[in-house]
């Protein structure tokens, strides 16, 4: 499958679980059908807007061959794309969950990314904020840290099905985290996330996005007057920390004292907000 991935006299893009390969007036698009893949050949309809100029990296095949199934593989090209809408000069897309499901239930949930290609990819990331014995913190965009970003999907589904507040797909990523930072408590020895806090800087987000860039847009009806007053504020969420590393507080520590570090590195960040939901089933009536 990740021959459909080379460049034959054209661009390869990158696209929601397909793998477009531009040559000559014409697309090879493999889909997925069933438990197998075919090969299609649809032509270049009139008006298509597909400009060159708006492709992203071409995914090397090396690691395409890191995945155990072509579900994981098809969710990872789904998951970079996203990254790709969130590059400042592209225009957001409309998008859905990594995976759909009919019915109920949860799927199971992917493998974890190497943790060789994870220690590389956050080395090279630049974005370390601060370290404490075998933790680091750090804070990066998506496009930074594309496999990373990948892996904080993962901890972040397992941790929120423990509490009946998973997604039930095969990791926790949506349209937003392709263009908010992401702030990350790393475990270098064992090379692990031990928890994760999604950020937005809402002037940034508003400049190019808009209101329904913002997640707690899509939650309440904003005022444009309530967000000009507000200035450059912070939205938090989807904050999460994996239960092994819940026996202590030093995890949820340290990503709080990295959220502090950011906002001195900030000072035009004056409020810092989040939105919080509230179970009765756990929290008791009010």
């Amino acid at each position: 499958m990740s021959d459909t991935l080379k460049a034959t006299g054209g661009v390869v893009t990158e696209t929601v679980g397909v793998a477009f390969d531009v040559m000559k007036g014409a697309i090879a698009a493999t889909e997925e059908v069933g438990t197998g893949l075919i090969l299609s050949t649809k032509s270049v309809a009139k008006g298509v807007v597909m400009g060159v100029s708006d492709v992203g990296n071409v995914i090397p095949r090396s690691t395409l061959q890191d995945f155990q199934s072509d579900r994981g593989m098809l969710d990872y090209m789904r998951m970079r794309t996203y990254i790709l809408s969130g590059k400042e000069g592209h225009k957001r897309a409309s998008a859905g969950p990594l995976s759909m499901k009919e019915s109920g239930g949860n799927e199971e949930i992917v493998p974890p990314v190497d943790a060789k290609t994870l220690a590389r990819e956050i080395s090279f990331s630049q974005a370390l904020l601060l370290e404490h014995g075998e933790f680091q913190v750090l804070c990066a965009e998506a496009w930074q840290i594309p496999r990373t970003l990948w892996e904080i999907g993962r901890p972040r589904e397992m941790t929120f099905r423990q509490t009946s507040e998973g997604t039930g797909k095969t990791l926790d990523l949506d349209e937003f985290d392709s263009h908010y930072l992401h702030l990350f408590l790393w475990n270098k020895d064992k090379s692990e996330i031990a928890g994760a806090y999604r950020l937005g800087q809402t002037d940034r987000i508003l400049k190019s996005q808009g209101i329904r860039g913002l997640y707690t847009g899509t939650l309440f009806r904003y005022d444009q007057k309530f967000l000009n007053a507000a200035g450059m504020a912070l939205e938090l969420g989807r904050s999460f920390i994996r239960p092994e590393y819940q026996k202590s507080y030093s995890a949820l520590l340290l990503l709080w004292k990295g959220i502090g570090y950011y906002v001195s590195k900030k000072p035009a960040v004056q409020i810092p907000f989040r939105p919080c939901q509230y179970q009765p089933r756990i929290y008791g009536s009010l």
